[in-house]
């Protein structure tokens, strides 16, 4: 008997025919949606749903919550991140989370908290100012050219309002699309560490470019969280998060929060 849940063969329908389908609709530019990739995208994915089902009764998964993630979850964790980082951390300070808005939620009160400093780009990723503002958290701009943030305007808003951490986005950042180069990432690295800044760095888009530069938090692993948002890049509502921290707290939506494990112990990625 064929199970109800087993994987439908995905249509394969040409890139450029599903742009032009887009196209027809209203686009709503307060979005950033990914570039449809459905022939790709709801294979993997009724895989990968099908598989966790096939391990684990539907019950026993959403009976229970998912704090900081499984073994399997944080061993998958540190096994993406080590592509990054170019060492695999330790599986004990990964932390899933439900997204990175939801690690941003934890880290910016644990580490700024009410009346610290943020540092951040110029133009940086939009919900910020509403997280800052939610815990008391005040942001502190920091002047940007085509290289992305000036070393000299960092070095210079860590002198005047000595902020407690920095939230960049280095790779494909947003709204701009910068990508900041390796040599400007050791000096702001090297900033931080001069000033006790922690790096909250947003490395959602650093798997889109064959060969990103070596993440800033990799150049200060002392000092920084990094989050790594796991499926956005092909749904925003199927955005799981990955924290390398030394704090620990919050969980994912199970099925989820199982689903990009699956995916990269599968070897899809």
């Amino acid at each position: 008997m064929k199970s109800p849940f087993a994987a439908t063969p995905a249509v394969k329908i040409p890139l450029q025919s599903q742009f032009d389908e887009r196209l027809k609709s209203p686009i709503a530019l307060r979005l950033n949606p990914p570039p449809p990739v459905s022939h790709v995208f709801d294979s993997v994915m009724s895989t990968a749903i099908t598989g966790i089902l096939a391990r684990e009764a539907l019950s026993e998964i959403i009976g229970h919550h998912r704090w900081c993630g499984t073994e399997a979850d944080r061993r998958a964790g540190a096994d993406l991140c080590a592509s990054r980082l170019g060492y695999r951390a330790d599986e004990a300070r990964i932390v899933l989370t439900s997204s990175t808005q939801s690690t941003l939620n934890m880290l910016i009160p644990g580490l700024v908290g009410a009346g610290g400093i943020l540092a951040v780009d110029e133009l940086t990723y939009p919900p910020i100012k509403a997280f800052a503002a939610r815990y008391g958290a005040k942001l502190a701009p920091v002047r940007m050219d085509d290289d992305g943030m000036i070393p000299d305007a960092f070095r210079q808003v860590c002198r005047t309002h000595r902020p407690k951490a920095l939230y960049p986005l280095s790779t494909l950042q947003n709204p701009t699309t910068v990508t900041m180069s390796l040599e400007r990432r050791k000096t702001i690295a090297e900033i931080a560490r001069e000033f006790g800044v922690s790096i909250i760095e947003d490395d959602i888009y650093s798997l889109i470019p064959r060969n990103a530069p070596t993440p800033l938090s990799a150049l200060a692993p002392e000092n920084f969280l990094v989050s790594a948002r796991v499926g956005q890049e092909c749904g925003a509502g199927n955005e799981s998060s990955l924290c390398r921290c030394a704090v620990q707290g919050g969980c994912g939506e199970p099925v989820l929060a199982g689903s990009p494990g699956y995916v990269l112990d599968d070897g899809t990625s």
